[in-house]
Protein backbone atom coordinates (compact mmCIF):
# COMPACT_ATOMS: atom_id res chain seq x y z
CA UNK A 1 0.00 0.00 0.00
CA UNK A 2 1.61 3.04 -1.44
CA UNK A 3 -0.04 5.50 0.87
CA UNK A 4 1.67 4.68 3.67
CA UNK A 5 3.73 6.90 6.02
CA UNK A 6 6.73 4.68 5.23
CA UNK A 7 6.48 5.41 1.65
CA UNK A 8 6.16 8.98 2.02
CA UNK A 9 9.79 8.81 4.11
CA UNK A 10 11.42 6.16 0.90
CA UNK A 11 9.79 8.86 -1.72
CA UNK A 12 11.84 11.47 0.49
CA UNK A 13 15.28 9.30 0.62
CA UNK A 14 14.65 8.87 -3.52
CA UNK A 15 14.23 12.60 -3.77
CA UNK A 16 16.57 13.82 -1.33
CA UNK A 17 19.86 11.27 -2.91
CA UNK A 18 18.83 12.72 -6.32
CA UNK A 19 19.40 15.97 -5.40
CA UNK A 20 22.52 15.32 -3.67
CA UNK A 21 23.55 14.50 -7.79
CA UNK A 22 23.23 18.05 -8.36
CA UNK A 23 24.27 20.28 -5.30
CA UNK A 24 28.16 20.98 -4.90
CA UNK A 25 29.55 19.52 -1.99
CA UNK A 26 32.74 21.84 -1.96
CA UNK A 27 33.37 24.95 -3.92
CA UNK A 28 35.79 27.48 -3.62
CA UNK A 29 35.76 31.37 -5.08
CA UNK A 30 39.54 32.58 -5.93
CA UNK A 31 40.53 35.99 -7.54
CA UNK A 32 37.27 37.28 -7.18
CA UNK A 33 35.40 34.98 -9.55
CA UNK A 34 38.48 34.87 -12.02
CA UNK A 35 39.22 31.13 -11.04
CA UNK A 36 36.73 28.71 -8.70
CA UNK A 37 36.55 25.11 -8.19
CA UNK A 38 33.56 22.81 -7.65
CA UNK A 39 33.42 19.11 -6.20
CA UNK A 40 29.64 17.39 -7.12
CA UNK A 41 28.93 13.71 -6.55
CA UNK A 42 30.39 12.73 -9.54
CA UNK A 43 33.07 15.12 -10.53
CA UNK A 44 35.13 17.79 -9.76
CA UNK A 45 35.62 20.70 -12.27
CA UNK A 46 37.52 23.94 -11.69
CA UNK A 47 38.06 26.55 -13.85
CA UNK A 48 40.90 29.33 -14.36
CA UNK A 49 40.09 32.00 -16.51
CA UNK A 50 42.88 34.54 -18.61
CA UNK A 51 44.27 35.30 -21.50
CA UNK A 52 43.67 30.88 -22.28
CA UNK A 53 40.70 30.17 -20.16
CA UNK A 54 41.75 26.22 -18.58
CA UNK A 55 38.66 23.94 -17.55
CA UNK A 56 39.34 20.95 -15.20
CA UNK A 57 37.09 18.50 -14.58
CA UNK A 58 38.04 15.18 -12.89
CA UNK A 59 35.70 12.14 -12.57
CA UNK A 60 37.54 9.41 -10.53
CA UNK A 61 37.54 8.90 -7.78
CA UNK A 62 34.57 11.29 -7.44
CA UNK A 63 31.92 9.64 -9.07
CA UNK A 64 32.13 6.92 -6.53
CA UNK A 65 29.87 9.07 -4.56
CA UNK A 66 27.37 9.72 -7.37
CA UNK A 67 26.80 6.09 -8.31
CA UNK A 68 26.41 5.39 -4.25
CA UNK A 69 23.72 8.07 -4.68
CA UNK A 70 22.14 6.64 -7.70
CA UNK A 71 22.26 3.02 -5.82
CA UNK A 72 20.46 4.21 -3.20
CA UNK A 73 17.95 6.15 -4.87
CA UNK A 74 16.91 2.84 -7.48
CA UNK A 75 16.65 0.59 -4.14
CA UNK A 76 14.46 3.06 -2.14
CA UNK A 77 11.96 3.45 -4.86
CA UNK A 78 12.33 -0.55 -5.04
CA UNK A 79 11.96 -0.97 -1.33
CA UNK A 80 8.68 1.46 -1.35
CA UNK A 81 7.31 -0.70 -4.64
CA UNK A 82 7.88 -3.87 -2.86
CA UNK A 83 5.34 -2.92 0.22
CA UNK A 84 3.35 -6.66 -0.21
CA UNK A 85 6.73 -8.20 1.60
CA UNK A 86 7.59 -6.25 4.45
CA UNK A 87 10.66 -8.74 5.13
CA UNK A 88 12.24 -8.08 2.09
CA UNK A 89 11.75 -4.29 2.63
CA UNK A 90 13.29 -4.25 5.80
CA UNK A 91 16.56 -6.17 3.87
CA UNK A 92 16.31 -3.58 1.17
CA UNK A 93 16.34 -0.71 3.91
CA UNK A 94 19.59 -2.05 5.88
CA UNK A 95 21.10 -2.93 2.35
CA UNK A 96 20.37 0.96 1.30
CA UNK A 97 21.44 2.28 4.71
CA UNK A 98 24.49 0.55 4.17
CA UNK A 99 24.87 2.28 0.67
CA UNK A 100 24.23 5.71 1.66
CA UNK A 101 26.36 5.51 4.35
CA UNK A 102 28.98 4.96 1.85
CA UNK A 103 27.67 7.37 -0.61
CA UNK A 104 28.20 9.61 2.79
CA UNK A 105 31.25 8.73 3.94
CA UNK A 106 33.14 8.96 0.06
CA UNK A 107 31.50 12.27 -0.41
CA UNK A 108 33.19 13.43 3.20
CA UNK A 109 36.24 11.82 2.46
CA UNK A 110 36.75 13.18 -1.45
CA UNK A 111 35.53 17.02 0.56
CA UNK A 112 38.58 16.88 2.86
CA UNK A 113 40.95 15.85 0.82
CA UNK A 114 40.09 18.38 -1.81
CA UNK A 115 39.79 21.05 0.71
CA UNK A 116 43.64 19.95 2.36
CA UNK A 117 44.75 20.45 -1.42
CA UNK A 118 43.77 24.37 -1.45
CA UNK A 119 44.12 25.02 2.60
CA UNK A 120 47.26 26.69 1.65
CA UNK A 121 45.49 29.60 -0.73
CA UNK A 122 41.55 29.32 0.23
CA UNK A 123 39.93 26.18 2.13
CA UNK A 124 36.20 26.71 0.53
CA UNK A 125 33.10 26.12 1.79
CA UNK A 126 31.04 22.59 1.76
CA UNK A 127 28.12 22.75 -0.21
CA UNK A 128 24.48 21.87 0.09
CA UNK A 129 25.30 18.66 -0.86
CA UNK A 130 27.46 17.20 2.04
CA UNK A 131 23.90 17.56 4.12
CA UNK A 132 21.10 15.92 1.82
CA UNK A 133 22.51 12.01 2.54
CA UNK A 134 22.82 12.13 6.38
CA UNK A 135 18.78 13.39 6.32
CA UNK A 136 18.40 10.77 3.60
CA UNK A 137 19.83 8.41 6.10
CA UNK A 138 17.67 9.35 8.69
CA UNK A 139 14.38 9.15 7.01
CA UNK A 140 15.32 5.64 5.45
CA UNK A 141 15.86 4.43 9.51
CA UNK A 142 12.67 5.81 10.24
CA UNK A 143 10.73 4.25 6.92
CA UNK A 144 12.44 1.03 8.17
CA UNK A 145 10.98 1.85 11.92
CA UNK A 146 7.27 2.08 10.16
CA UNK A 147 7.99 -1.02 8.32
CA UNK A 148 8.91 -3.22 11.79
CA UNK A 149 6.28 -1.75 13.08
CA UNK A 150 3.42 -2.88 10.47
CA UNK A 151 5.04 -6.29 10.25
CA UNK A 152 4.95 -6.55 14.51
CA UNK A 153 1.13 -5.56 13.70
CA UNK A 154 0.34 -8.04 11.49
CA UNK A 155 2.11 -10.69 13.34
CA UNK A 156 0.29 -10.06 16.55
CA UNK A 157 -2.79 -10.30 14.22
CA UNK A 158 -1.64 -13.78 12.77
CA UNK A 159 -1.18 -14.87 16.73
CA UNK A 160 -4.80 -13.85 17.22
CA UNK A 161 -6.78 -15.71 14.77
Amino acid sequence: MLQRIQTVFLFMVASLMTIFLFFPLWFNNLQDGAEYHRLYAFFYYGFVSGSSPEKTVTYWPYAISGVLAVAATLTAIIEAFSYKNRITQIKLGALNSLVMAGALISAVWFTSDIQQIWEDIDPGQFGMGIIFPAIALLCNIFANRFIRKDEKLVKSMDRIR
